[in-house]
């Protein structure tokens, strides 16, 4: 029960203080979509389907840069989603990442989602931030990325100072590691109520480290955004949803 209590304390503090930093045409449409609900979710890692299925049998450039390095790992079905997602938009596009890839290959364990950014980066054209609060990940980081810009300070502080977060595709948020308890769940709403009512509409928002739906470091993002009616795109080990 006290733990319960405390999740719901931890939600209302954090949910007002977006509110807070909102505009009012921003709370008159939270407003209007918390009243909209049940949007499909698809929940691919979690189940026992192979979720390499779902993206079709013919091999697309993530495929064939990725597959074997991420394919059997619980990732590869977000990072597939991503890789469409953004390549449908047809632009060129722009990313946002808490946390950077501090260890050189090591895709199981923490998925080098700077490296996969800066690939993709490098196909489709744009910009990309990566934030860490080490300085060695950050000098690790840096020296495997050609289109990613990584930055070392405290990624709230950063979040904070940065322009032009209306032109954001992607935010990702991963920079705070999982121990269980509430810390790093914490750690990623304070990270998203510093951005969100400059996000534009259509806005990718992922978690990683998400164990189960009610359990990892997307809890309190997960009860922030369903307030405002936003139910995830995508359930896995890195949970999605999209900005209304």
């Amino acid at each position: 029960l006290d733990r319960c209590l405390n999740y719901r304390h931890h939600c209302r503090y954090l949910w007002m203080s977006i509110e807070s930093k909102a505009s009012e045409d921003h709370r008159s449409l939270s407003r209007r979509l918390s009243r909209a609900r049940g949007r499909k979710v698809h929940a691919l890692a979690w189940s026992a389907r192979d979720p390499r299925r779902s993206f079709g049998a013919t091999m697309n450039a993530f495929e064939q840069k990725f597959g074997e390095k991420l394919s059997n790992g619980a990732r590869w079905a977000a990072f597939s989603w991503m890789y469409e997602h953004l390549r449908n938009l047809g632009t060129p596009i722009s990313i946002v990442e808490t946390g950077t890839a501090r260890q050189r290959g090591n895709y199981e364990g923490d998925g080098q989602s700077t490296i996969v950014f800066d690939w993709m980066l490098q196909e489709f054209g744009g910009t990309g931030i990566s934030i860490d609060l080490s300085l060695d990940a950050v000098g690790v980081a840096r020296s495997q990325v050609q289109r990613m810009t990584v930055i070392h300070g405290d990624s709230i502080t950063i979040l904070r100072g940065l322009s032009d977060m209306d032109r954001v595709n992607l935010v990702y948020l991963d920079s705070y590691d999982w121990t269980g308890g509430y810390d790093a769940a914490l750690h990623h709403a304070g990270e998203l109520a510093a951005i969100f009512s400059r996000l534009s509409p259509g806005c990718v928002i992922a978690v990683d480290d998400c164990i189960s739906r009610t359990n990892g470091k997307h809890m309190l993002v997960a009860a922030m955004l369903r307030e405002m009616g936003m139910m995830p795109v995508l359930e896995s080990h890195i949970t999605i949803w999209i900005k209304g």
